[in-house]
């Protein structure tokens, strides 16, 4: 028997952060913050004689058919209750006969077990469903206690104020009447805190003292050294016909009290105005905000240089973001140096925690450390290179009204401005929004010193706006020495180009099809949850080279041989276009096509968008989704042999919703798409066999063969979201009947709902003669990395026709063997699976174990790493999620030494895998290839790998020094 590997096709890239939980979220920032904002909601509920009337009148009883006030309050906290998060904190607390005030239960999370299986929120709603009207209304008596409650001063009870980090205190009060009764004692003690004025009376039943106390509360910490203390007031007046005291209840709760005041009549309204009286602070503070930067992100290497984008997450919609330069070395991640050959200067990174050390020095001159603002281009960004759009002409340096700055109103229509920034917008406004395109800065609170807290100093300070690159990776492009460029897309709407050399813009495009987020991200509103966040070029970047004299360099030679450089950018979550720009000149782009589906973001028919100009080119493939797939540049022998750029139909966020079955019918992006590559022509809806063949929706990229090195491609593997893993075998006759395709695998449902956003990794071999590919393919919910109660896979599917170019049999999740045991009588060889008909293997991970990142094949081993959501110790410390490597032979997922693990002497499935520092989502392992000549004036290869900012010792586990491989998608 010969087992051999003749080629292998990837590519490889990582993403990282560190983070924390939010389960309510889609996409993978949710890791970045902490659960919903647990507040700490004291309800204060009127329980005098007059609850028993009805909501419409005073002093009359209900009938048998109708509410009284207090069966409305129960109806409407009973809802309301059962509507918040399990971690929200609740109390409650009532009036009681005479001049007292009695707490039902003390604030607590709606789901702390109290014994016997009952919960806070069950008890909260059987203790009001309880109360019936009796008695007076000591509206004093019950603020002032509950006053003493959240500042521990009330015997028998501590205070709930426990965490200072943006958790909301606030106190409801629900009520039908005027207050009634308000003694000395209690005038006395609100008299006596700092701040109150000391001339309130009892008059008007103590009026003026509890606005006084409802100021102070609002606007002073009520805890030592806790500056998150404060305590806003919120009133609802429920079936209150007394003018005057409504009034009061709603200049104490907006005017002094720092909260909201409603109104009520029945059940729903009271419902509602429950809801407001918590909403201004979801809205303001929704998230417990990072606790550190960001400081490792998506990075590119160059020779010695790596180019890391980073950005650092907020509550709010607008996310800090740079880009460094650093440098490598022994596999290491350096400062720069200029005193030392090379500029290279001594370690950046703690190799323990992947942080960067405080004094890191990125190049272009910064000592940043591990701050996400200083140094990088970012400081740069708003005295540097102009910032183009496509509104009058396809060249973009060319026109001069493509430059934006705010005099380009006055170019405008009406009609044009409204279509580029939204229904409504004023000509005044569009100056000011095309001014803050311009100057890319923007006003905020920042924590300029890393510190975790917004210091005075440090409020509504000016920062430059680069944006933050979540998902788009930073991409070089070589003109010559003095021109080399790098690419990077951002959240803000820009696609910068930078010169690495000084870390100066060259230049930098927002579409203007991005404009209409331009009011939000000028206003720079806070998130109730990052749903709401506008994205903007948050996709990956593609930049193809037609390299005629083969130097990797974009050469100006004599025409007609110019090289031509084409650079390619999704949307991602930011909505369902391309943009295909061509950058053949270092600072001169020009639009060349943009890519949309037939329904816009708006949900407005394309058809009925107007072209901003005559020659502009736009290509409408309908039911696109949102753009994650990033595209691809190949020759194909296909119609003259034609360069194409190719992708697949993007991301259907219906499955971000946890009950959407990835499985469904009818999602967007449920195909695969070929266009010209300069003109964006769509060769692929006239292929029959293209149309109509993916089920579900194609988030991930797609894995494209030169099996014969002869620079076409013949051969395509795609992953649609829910598991099903499709080959399109193209054409060698360059006849569209040529181009089959058709479904290899499908490894839905194994385990429930399980999600696919990775590409197909895959791998030739042959075995016994018969060549085949290896299919490698992990599962994991991407959106919801949090997730829990899941158990995900990694699949390695044998696809034996490809050596004929036929589709029989799908293979199925039950075709493969159980190898997650090695020492199990179940675990098989890649021998024993063949001769048992087995067509491949799986893992099985750990519960709430995820594969986020592609799989990396390098000499017959196989790398990914996992992300498990892992529990923080409070509401104020941000959760890391557990990262491991993973590492076996791709043939039969034997692990590769005893070592990676334990070192104990037996080989178990424990040793194909090991724990990193980070807390992160890795986005695979980074190979890095350096180069250098020996002495003999050869050229050797160093390969060194990096998870994260961290190297990791693979030599042993590869058995090379040397780590090589073809990337065939060019």
């Amino acid at each position: 028997m010969k087992l051999s590997s003749f080629l292998k096709v990837f590519i490889t890239s990582l993403l990282t952060g560190v983070f924390m939980a939010a389960p309510v979220l889609s996409d993978d920032t949710e890791i970045f913050f902490g659960q919903t904002t647990p507040q700490n909601i004291m309800l204060v509920l009127d329980r005098s004689g007059s609850m028993d009337w009805v909501t419409y009148a005073d002093n009359q009883n209900p009938t048998a058919a109708e509410d009284s006030r207090m069966e409305v309050l129960q109806a409407a906290t009973t809802a309301f209750l059962n509507s918040l998060p399990d971690n929200t904190r609740v109390g409650a607390m009532r009036f009681n006969s005479g001049d007292t005030a009695v707490i039902l239960e003390e604030v607590r999370a709606l789901d702390f077990d109290l014994g016997g299986g009952e919960t806070q929120r069950q008890r909260l709603i059987t203790e009001i469903n309880a109360l019936d009207g009796a008695g007076s209304t000591p509206t004093g008596r019950a603020m002032y206690d509950a006053t003493r409650y959240f500042r521990g001063d009330l015997p028998g009870f501590t205070s709930p104020i426990t965490a200072n980090c943006s958790l909301k205190n606030n106190m409801v009060l629900i009520t039908d009447g005027q207050p009634t009764r308000f003694n000395d004692t209690v005038r006395d003690g609100i008299r006596a805190y700092d701040g109150v004025p000391d001339d309130c009376s009892t008059a008007n039943s103590g009026r003026a003292c509890m606005s006084d106390l409802a100021e102070y509360i609002s606007t002073t910490p009520q805890v030592a050294g806790n500056t998150q203390s404060t305590i806003a007031v919120s009133t609802i007046a429920l079936a209150l016909f007394d003018t005057n005291a409504s009034s009061w209840l709603q200049d104490m709760a907006e005017n002094r009290g720092g909260g909201t005041y409603n109104t009520a009549n029945d059940t729903q309204s009271l419902i509602d105005a429950l809801q407001s009286a918590i909403d201004t602070d979801t809205e303001s503070a929704g998230f417990v905000a990072p606790s550190v930067p960001i400081s490792q992100s998506n990075r590119l290497t160059n020779g010695n240089e790596v180019f890391l984008a980073m950005y650092r997450p907020s509550a709010s919609n607008v996310w800090a973001g740079n880009l460094k330069k650093y440098y490598i070395k022994e596999g290491e991640i350096r400062s720069e140096d200029t005193a030392q050959p090379d500029n290279v200067g001594g370690p950046a990174v703690d190799q323990t925690t992947g942080e960067f050390l405080d004094t890191a020095t990125s190049a272009w001159g910064a000592t940043d450390g591990n701050n996400v603002i200083y140094g990088g281009a970012g400081p740069r960004s708003d005295d540097s290179g102009l910032v183009y759009s496509n509104l009058f002409s396809n060249g973009l340096s060319t026109n001069p009204k493509n430059v934006i700055n705010e005099a380009l109103e006055a170019q405008l229509s009406d009609a044009q401005i409204e279509e580029l920034f939204g229904t409504g917008t004023t000509r005044a406004e569009a100056k000011e929004y095309f001014k803050w395109i311009a100057e890319k800065q923007i006003v905020t609170d920042y924590d300029l010193n890393n510190n975790g807290n917004i210091e005075p100093s440090e409020e509504d300070v000016t920062i430059n706006r680069f944006g933050d690159p979540l998902h788009s990776r930073p991409t070089v492009l070589n003109y010559d020495a003095n021109k080399r460029t790098v690419f990077v897309g951002t959240n803000q709407g820009y696609l910068h180009a930078i010169n690495p050399s000084t870390g100066n813009l060259r230049w930098s495009f927002m579409p203007r099809q991005m404009f209409k987020n331009v009011k939000n991200w000028k206003n720079n509103y806070d998130l109730s949850s990052p749903d709401l966040r506008d994205y903007g070029l948050d996709g990956d970047i593609t930049v193809y080279i037609r390299d005629r004299n083969k130097n990797n360099s974009v050469d100006a030679l004599p025409n007609p041989d110019n090289d031509i450089a084409m650079l390619y950018i999704g949307e991602r979550r930011g909505g369902n276009r391309y943009y295909a720009l061509d950058v053949s000149k270092a600072g001169a782009p020009i639009m060349r096509f943009t890519v949309r589906d037939d329904i816009g973001n708006d949900g407005v028919d394309a058809a009925n968008v107007p072209l901003f100009y005559n020659n502009e080119r736009i290509t409408e493939i309908p039911n696109l989704g949102q753009t994650w797939s990033k595209p691809v540049v190949g020759r194909l022998k296909y119609n003259g042999n034609r360069r194409v750029v190719m992708f697949g139909g993007g991301y259907d966020d219906r499955n971000d919703d946890y009950t959407y079955q990835s499985t469904s019918g009818g999602q967007k992006g449920n195909s695969f798409h070929i266009l010209q590559w300069r003109s964006g022509e769509d060769f692929g809806k006239d292929i029959s066999s293209l149309n109509n063949f993916i089920d579900s929706s194609v988030p991930a990229d797609i894995t494209f063969i030169d099996s014969n090195n002869d620079e076409f491609l013949d051969t395509a593997y795609i992953s649609d979201i829910s598991g099903k893993i499709y080959r399109v075998d193209m054409p060698l006759s360059g006849s569209a009947s040529d181009f089959k395709s058709g479904k290899v695998a499908d490894l839905s449902g194994f385990s429930g709902n399980n999600r696919f956003y990775n590409r197909p990794d895959i791998v030739f071999d042959s075995f016994d003669g018969k060549i085949f590919a290896m299919i490698g393919i992990g599962s994991g919910y991407r959106a919801h990395p949090l997730d829990t109660g899941t158990t995900d896979r990694f699949h390695l599917v044998y696809d034996e026709s490809i050596a004929t170019k036929t589709f029989t049999t799908t293979i199925n999740s039950t075709d493969l063997n159980n190898n997650t045991d090695p020492t199990s009588s179940n675990f098989k060889t890649q021998q024993e699976l063949f001769a048992d008909g087995d067509k491949g293997w799986y893992i099985t991970l750990d519960l709430n174990e995820k594969i986020l990142s592609d799989s990396t094949t390098f000499n017959g081993r196989t790398f990914f790493t996992t992300y498990t959501p892992q529990q923080s110790a409070d509401v104020c410390t941000p959760p890391t999620g557990l990262n491991r490597i993973y590492g076996m032979k791709i043939a039969d997922s034997t692990p590769i030494v005893d070592n990676f693990f334990d070192n104990d002497g037996v080989v178990t499935s424990l040793d194909r895998s090991m724990d990193t520092a980070l807390g992160s989502i890795v986005d695979g392992l980074l190979g890095v290839i350096q180069t250098g000549v020996k002495p003999d004036g050869s050229t050797f290869y160093d390969g060194e790998f990096l998870i994260g900012t961290i190297p990791v010792d693979l030599d042993d586990l590869l058995q090379t020094k040397t780590a090589k491989w073809r990337e065939t998608t060019e």
